[in-house]
């Protein structure tokens, strides 16, 4: 079923709600809806972009400061790894 929040609502935009009303509930529970089933792609559209960077023996980077500190952008991971 598609998510269509104009093609939904379009019907009953006719007069003003009151918070009693069935309709507006109603219309309430469509946007939920579509809110719901819309954030899960946006969130997992931007872990995608996400960079991860491994540092440690044996990882991309030996050591914390060879991490590219400046170049993480929001989602971006360091993981650092024990050292034994």
């Amino acid at each position: 079923m598609p998510c269509s929040i104009e093609a939904r609502l379009a019907p009953a935009v006719s007069s003003v709600y009151s918070t009693g009303s069935v309709s507006f509930k109603r219309h309430r529970l469509l946007i939920a809806r579509c809110v719901l089933r819309t954030f899960p792609a946006i969130l997992a559209g931007a872990t995608l972009l996400a960079e991860v960077y491994e540092v440690g023996p044996g990882k991309t980077y030996e050591a914390i400061g060879q991490a590219p500190w400046a170049a993480l952008q929001p989602g971006g991971t360091v993981l650092i790894h024990w050292r034994p």
